[in-house]
């Protein structure tokens, strides 16, 4: 009977797998709005940017508190990097429209950023049929609802809110 030390070969293995790139989830951005890739960046850029500023987004601070969240169990709770990804790359668009065409309905709406699966939606619910802002404030809001409505330290809240500045548009951040 042969004996094969397999020792070199596991070794060898373990090397190349310590070796292998990370794996990020790629944060899709919502129809019509730009690539990753157009604005410079990447999404392991957009997981690794820091958290946004808790005492911004605290309660306290928050002009329209009295329009608190409507937040969702936790069952629905994004994970905190998915949500902060979402946020960063919203907020890196700055004064891009972040646009809802038509009238917000159940489980409706337009999907503007998505990753593991977790998502921001927007909807209508003005009594136009149409209804934009800036998604640095949908990105503001995402941060309002991922704050006020957590309820598990290890995940990031759910809920939906309106757009800084725009009672029309709402914003969910949900999975």
């Amino acid at each position: 009977m042969y004996k094969i030390n397999l020792l070199p070969v596991w070794l060898l293995f373990l090397t190349q797998v310590a070796t292998l790139p990370t794996m990020v989830d790629e944060v899709v951005p919502g129809p019509g709005l730009p690539s990753i890739a157009s604005l410079n960046i990447t999404s392991a850029e957009l997981f690794a940017m820091p958290d946004p500023p808790e005492p911004r987004f605290s309660k306290s601070n928050f002009p329209l508190a009295k329009r608190s969240p409507k937040c969702l169990p936790a069952s629905f709770q994004c994970s905190i990097p998915a949500a902060v990804a979402c946020y960063n790359y919203l907020n890196n668009l700055g004064t891009t429209a972040c646009a809802a065409n038509g009238h917000y309905t159940e489980g409706g709406g337009i999907t503007v950023c998505s990753v593991s699966g977790c998502r921001v939606r927007i909807g209508n619910t003005g009594p136009s049929e149409n209804a934009a802002s800036y998604c640095r404030d949908v990105a503001y809001s995402v941060s309002t609802v991922a704050y006020q409505c957590q309820t598990r330290n290890d995940f990031a809240g759910a809920g939906e809110d309106v757009a800084w500045e725009n009672g029309d548009l709402r914003v969910f951040l949900e999975v």
